[in-house]
């Protein structure tokens, strides 16, 4: 369940709240030192022993999300804080046990470094850590007034023009060169020493009046785990305390139901490797020990 304790323990919640809900179609309301709002859980494969009946989701979901888990979580941050402060990740206690030689686990890392810009980990030390920025770790971003917050239960769409910046650059109405625009002002944002000598860009097509881009929609999902992926561009936006955040991730390395890591060379049984230590997944401000959410899930 989310974690309420104080700024750096690791405090269980109350009782009522240590079980969230996996596969019953529905959120569960939760608040946390930073944040306020509702989480949605879907694992492929995982039902309720004593309740075969409480597991909504079908297969066909995770299918046409080509994804075997889902975590959502929707809400408001109690304070404004920079894009580049909140990581989430995962961390261990202590080192992994019959470990697959080390030229694999090293591998495995580079695979996950793919597809996931700023992260930073290591399998291999006695204690195991991922972590990454939040805006560059989540697969899908929609920032919104109340009265527009996605249903968290429904197949949210990126919107994060909202932000600012490059991103509210990307969509303007009549802007016919745009994306070219946004990607200068990306570049100088990494590297200020550019400013004032940039190259003529390679011209962008005017977006269609079907395309997102001129709905709000800000810039691509690629993009903009580019540029909230790396803490030096990350920190010139911000999260408020107005706006309606939904955070949307979902991904197919994680087995719940055979409780096993597939990076794409190998399949880790987690049961021998994680020496009974719980899977965590965390999100928090290191600096102050602030969190958002905290989940953990055992085999």
């Amino acid at each position: 369940g989310p974690e309420l304790g104080s700024a750096g323990e690791k405090t269980p919640p109350p009782l009522e709240l240590q079980n969230c809900p996996v596969n019953t179609e529905s959120s569960m309301h939760f608040e946390s030192e930073l944040f306020i709002g509702t989480i949605v859980c879907r694992f492929k494969g995982i039902t309720c022993p004593a309740n075969a009946a409480a597991s909504k989701t079908p297969d066909a979901f995770f299918k046409k999300k080509r994804c075997t888990f889902q975590v959502l979580v929707q809400g408001r941050f109690k304070e404004e804080i920079a894009c580049d402060k909140i990581v989430t990740g995962g961390e261990f206690h202590k080192p992994f046990t019959e470990r697959p030689p080390n030229y694999l686990v090293s591998a495995g890392c580079k695979f996950f470094a793919a597809l996931t810009p700023g992260l930073e980990l290591d399998l291999l030390c006695d204690e195991p850590y991922y972590t990454a920025t939040l805006g560059g770790t989540v697969t899908t971003l929609s920032i919104d007034d109340e009265q527009d917050a996605p249903d968290p239960l429904s197949d949210v769409s990126e919107r994060n023009a909202k932000l600012g910046g490059v991103f509210g650059e990307s969509w303007a109405p009549g802007n016919i060169f745009a994306l070219s625009s946004a990607s200068v002002r990306e570049d100088n944002e990494r590297n200020p020493s550019n400013l004032g000598s940039e190259k003529e860009t390679t011209r962008s097509q005017p977006a269609s009046p079907e395309s997102p881009l001129t709905k709000g929609s800000g810039l691509s999902v690629s993009r903009r785990c580019r540029v909230l992926g790396d803490p030096q561009t990350a920190k010139n936006y911000k999260y408020n305390t107005t706006d309606v955040y939904t955070f949307d991730y979902f991904q197919s390395v994680l087995l719940f139901d055979v409780y096993c890591l597939d990076i794409g060379i190998v399949k880790l049984k987690l049961d021998r490797h994680v020496d009974g230590q719980p899977l965590g997944a965390y999100c928090a401000v290191p600096e102050s020990g602030d969190t958002l959410f905290y989940l953990s899930a055992g085999a």
